[in-house]
């Protein structure tokens, strides 16, 4: 990067480049100078974006005094562009009014994916609209069924078990009484 000369102490400098004298240094904070992109300090900048935003508003002044208005052709969210000639028509234009191509149907993925009408056990890929029996993400069909069962049987069988061993331990023979015995 190259340096202003005499930059230092908040004095005013002079640019390598373009010999502009560049204002006082604004906090230690450099920005870029916009004749010769040397850094310069926030004042500089800030007067070069009030010219160049008060040249914009004019010019848009005089566009509507003109009648060619631009922000009048953004596009609203009920418009679209035609593909053909970029013109602004509505969201639900079959035809284009200017140049009368017929525009393309649209369909979101969302309402693509719930219409699907397979047979069963079929899905449908969003990504590639494969349609037809799929893997699951293990690789292969039986797999999560597998699973889980052999977790059902982990945990409701050993539960079972523990209640027909060890519940009956603390059962009063007299009574029937379950959990209410005293240990002497």
């Amino acid at each position: 990067m190259l340096i202003v000369k005499n930059h230092r102490n908040g004095k005013q400098g002079q640019c390598e480049v373009c010999d502009n004298i560049t204002p006082k240094v604004y906090e230690n904070k450099y920005f870029l100078c916009a004749d010769c992109a040397l850094d310069v300090t926030h004042e500089r900048i800030m007067r070069i974006i009030h010219k160049s935003a008060s040249k914009i508003i004019k010019e848009k002044e005089k566009e509507k005094e003109n009648g060619n208005d631009t922000m009048a052709t953004i596009k609203q969210s009920h418009e679209k562009y035609c593909h053909e000639c970029g013109e602004i028509i509505r969201v639900k234009a079959e035809i284009c009014p200017k140049c009368g191509v017929r525009q393309p149907d649209v369909e979101s993925t969302t309402t693509s994916s719930s219409k699907f009408t397979g047979k069963p056990g079929e899905h449908k890929c969003i990504n590639c609209g494969y349609q037809g029996k799929m893997k699951t993400w293990l690789g292969n069909y039986m797999a999560p069924q597998v699973i889980t069962l052999l977790l059902l049987l982990f945990y409701i069988v050993p539960g079972i078990i523990y209640m027909i061993v060890f519940w009956n331990k603390n059962k009063c023979p007299k009574c029937g009484a379950v959990g209410k015995t005293i240990n002497t």
